[in-house]
This record gives structure tokens, C-alpha cells and sequence, in this order.
């Protein structure tokens, strides 16, 4: 091993910077009901998504609901469960149903058009 690499690995040890990465990961599945169709809940949601960096996706339901899941820091992807329980002026939200998922790596966050 060469110097330059002894003192890399002595600044910066590999495990410190892998690990805090995902450590304050989740991914979370949501089920929104109410009127939260035809009221620009997915193009709103996309855009939050975005400027909090969260991954995942959202689409609507046939039975009227919005369905997301999203994987981010946990702090970020609560900031996305509170917009997502009143939603985007038009939207009249009635119920938010959130439960915890595997921790997934999607590549982006996308709406997903038809049901």
C-alpha cells in the first residue's frame, strides 16, 4: 500500500462515507383518498418529490385514490406524508394511509400516466 492511500484511508475511512449515506433512508408506500384526482396532485407531489430529492412514484388509482411510494431521507420524506395529507389547493384530502416499506433505490421519481 502506498502512502497516498494510507493517509486516504486514515482521513477518510471508507465505512464513514458509505454508511451515513443510506442510514437515514426509507422508503414509504401511501394511499391517499378524497378528491385528489383531477386536481394536479401527481404534477404537485412530483415537483416537492424533486426539490426534496426523494425517488419513488406517484399514479391514480381506478377506485379515485393516488397511490406513491418514495424513498428518501426521513426528514424529507415526512416533509412529502404532511403535503400529502391536504395536497395541492384543488384537493380535498380524506384519508392518508402510510405504512413502511423495504428501503428501495429507484433512479428518479416519475409519474405514472393510465391505472
Amino acid at each position: 500500500m502506498n502512502k497516498r492511500t494510507n493517509n486516504f484511508n486514515l482521513y477518510f475511512p471508507v465505512w464513514k462515507i458509505c454508511i451515513p449515506i443510506f442510514e437515514n433512508m426509507e422508503t414509504m408506500h401511501l394511499l391517499i383518498s378524497g378528491k385528489v384526482q383531477g386536481v394536479f396532485f401527481r404534477e404537485t407531489a412530483r415537483r416537492l418529490a424533486e426539490k426534496l430529492h426523494l425517488k419513488g412514484w406517484i399514479k391514480n388509482c381506478a377506485d379515485g385514490k393516488v397511490e406513491a411510494v418514495v424513498t428518501g431521507d426521513k426528514s424529507d420524506v415526512d416533509q412529502f406524508i404532511e403535503f400529502c395529507k391536504t395536497g395541492p389547493e384543488r384537493a380535498f384530502v380524506e384519508n392518508v394511509k402510510v405504512s413502511k416499506r423495504e428501503t428501495t433505490d429507484f433512479q428518479k421519481f416519475e409519474v405514472i400516466r393510465g391505472h
